[in-house]
């Protein structure tokens, strides 16, 4: 009840912009960046000076965005970079990739900001995947995946410290709500998940998308790179309670704030909650992505699997 209370009504944001040094030279990649918690996000990095690429699907939305972040911040001398991605097509994503390849050599932070909340009964993605898991899980997975090199080249630049490069997953409490072990790999493959109602099938493909961290956890943290998730509060349901800023305050936190490392993130059953703290994953999903973790067998290497066979020939 505590614990619930406290990430209902948290206290305030201890890491804010005032916290942030002169961003020069760093770059950031932020899905979802047209509107809310993104906008706000983007905002805050660019007043620092930051190179922002600002990935959605919808050019015009996009121009929108890098005219309001330079009338909020006219001093800034960062950079804002409209990039089109539609993360339910995965050739969207390996042009999208490959267009940033050609335009930066360095990659801080990859913020996976962008969501889809409970779209109609049959909503699928470009490949035939419904839709959630597809904008969620698989989109981001091989984006992660094509960025990958990015990450570690500019993990061993000499201004870069350990832990300061990062790929921050936007997650959801509904992960926590989630059928024991979070998966159901077998309904992936027989068409059942389409038969959850919407909300249900949001907060799989959200448990899912804590699995993906996990993984990349492990591979990426001999790079001295962090793979964290970051719930940034039930904006949806509770916009009276709470403003988007905070949200962005919490994705700051998990994406730049130095209280994040290799230590203080070791175990697999810490993510970020509001607005900047660390909390903890249940149980059971600690336990089936740790599966993975010691490369040992179980439903969520089957999950990986899943997702490898619905991008063969993208990855």
């Amino acid at each position: 009840m505590g614990a619930s209370f406290s990430q209902a009504f948290p206290p305030r944001p201890v890491f804010t912009e005032k916290n942030l040094p002169d961003l020069t030279g760093r770059v950031y990649f932020i899905t979802g960046p047209t509107s809310g918690i993104g906008l706000q996000l983007s905002a805050l990095l660019y007043s620092k000076n930051a190179t922002v690429f600002l990935v959605a699907r919808s050019r015009s939305k996009l121009d929108i965005a890098v005219e309001m972040i330079k009338s909020l911040h006219p001093l800034s001398k960062g950079l804002l970079y409209p990039l089109g991605l539609d993360l339910g097509s995965y050739d969207s994503v390996k042009a999208s990739a490959s267009e940033f390849l050609s335009k930066s050599q360095r990659l801080d932070v990859l913020f996976h900001n962008a969501g889809v909340l409970a779209p109609p009964k049959g909503s699928e993605n470009s490949h035939g995947v419904e839709l959630q898991m597809g904008v969620h899980c698989l989109g981001p997975y091989l984006l992660t995946n094509l960025l990958e090199e990015s990450l570690k080249d500019t993990a061993r630049l000499p201004d870069v410290g350990i832990g300061e490069t990062r790929v921050v997953w936007v997650g959801s409490s509904g992960a926590m709500l989630t059928p024991k072990g979070g998966v159901d790999v077998e309904e992936l493959r027989n068409g059942k998940f389409h038969d959850h109602p919407p909300t249900t099938r949001y907060c799989i493909s959200k448990a899912g998308e804590y699995f993906l961290s996990g993984k990349f956890n492990r591979i990426l943290k001999d790079h001295g790179i962090l793979s964290v998730v970051s719930w940034i509060g039930s904006f949806i349901l509770n916009m009276f309670l709470h403003k988007a800023i905070q949200g962005a305050y919490t994705e700051l936190f998990a994406g730049l704030s130095p209280d994040l490392n290799l230590e203080t993130l070791k175990d697999i059953d810490t993510w970020v909650i509001p607005f900047g703290r660390l909390g903890k994953v249940r149980p059971d999903l600690v336990s089936a992505c740790k599966t993975v973790v010691d490369e040992q067998s179980g439903n969520v290497v089957e999950f990986f699997a899943w997702c490898d066979e619905q991008l063969n020939g993208y990855l």
